[in-house]
């Protein structure tokens, strides 16, 4: 029809010599010469342009198909990124656990380092008196040696480590605990040795308070002027000192409070990761 002449393609089934349908675009133009009015019409072949519904509903198919395949695959993605962190949550809890188990025990330790100190401080006092009333001076000489043994198997184990007593070593990791122990430090304004160098003084006066002492013919009763003048007793009363329990009681706070920043370190990850 005229509407059509000039207008764009007008889609169209035709059938092929073989009789076989195809979609076809149809053009229509027009054409006056000489006073002759022609119409001319032009026909495209779009079988390989269009698409059959059964076609289009599969392409639709597939689509759909990989849309959900990666929807199943960013689930998956998420999920497996779920296990991950809470697999690197249980594994760090784990480590983490066991550290904080490894820094409280830094903490007694440290603190058992005071207690045999002044043992040894008491027990040697003790021995010079050597009445029997508490300790005979050969008791009191045991128990010199068996809180020194003590001593200084801790002191060594918090330092270097000790697989008995669940040390790891803390030498290397506190700059403050090793200038503490190791450096000459100022305490009340006082500058004395490292404590690790203190505690070995301590028990070399310890150890001569013994061999004076455990023989048990040395002592000099409860007579607190003879005892005053005992040069071993004297030794070690004047080395557990204010200064040096003030120290020990230093190096106790260091160790404690690196157990509480592992503590709150571990607690934070835990959170950030749940």
């Amino acid at each position: 029809t005229p509407r059509l002449v000039g207008q764009p393609g007008r889609q169209l089934e035709i059938i092929t010599k073989g009789g076989n349908p195809r979609p076809a675009i149809l053009s229509l133009g027009r054409l006056d010469f000489e006073g002759t009015r022609y119409y001319v019409g032009s026909l495209a072949d779009i079988s390989m342009d269009t698409k059959t519904d059964a076609e289009q509903h599969e392409e639709e198919d597939q689509a759909q198909g990989r849309s959900n395949l990666f929807r199943v695959l960013k689930v998956c993605c998420a999920l497996l990124l779920v296990a991950l962190l809470q697999g690197a949550a249980m594994l760090h809890a784990s480590s983490g656990l066991q550290t904080s188990a490894m820094r409280a025990n830094e903490v007694n330790n440290a603190a058992r380092l005071r207690k045999h100190a002044g043992m040894m401080k008491f027990a040697c006092r003790e021995a010079a008196i050597g009445d029997g009333e508490l300790w005979t001076a050969q008791e009191a000489s045991q128990v010199m040696r068996d809180n020194m043994k003590e001593m200084s198997r801790i002191r060594f184990g918090l330092r270097y480590g000790d697989d008995e007593l669940d040390l790891e070593g803390s030498l290397g990791r506190d700059p403050k605990q090793d200038a503490l122990q190791l450096n000459a430090v100022e305490v009340n304004g006082e500058l004395v040795q490292g404590l690790d160098t203190l505690m070995g003084f301590l028990e070399r006066d310890v150890d001569r308070c013994i061999r004076k002492y455990e023989a048990g013919d040395s002592s000099v009763g409860p007579n607190y002027f003879a005892v005053a003048t005992q040069p071993e007793w004297l030794a070690v009363e004047a080395r557990y000192d204010t200064t040096f329990q003030d120290m020990l009681s230093e190096s106790e706070n260091l160790y404690a409070a690196e157990a509480t920043d592992h503590g709150e370190t571990l607690l934070l990850f835990n959170r950030l990761v749940s």
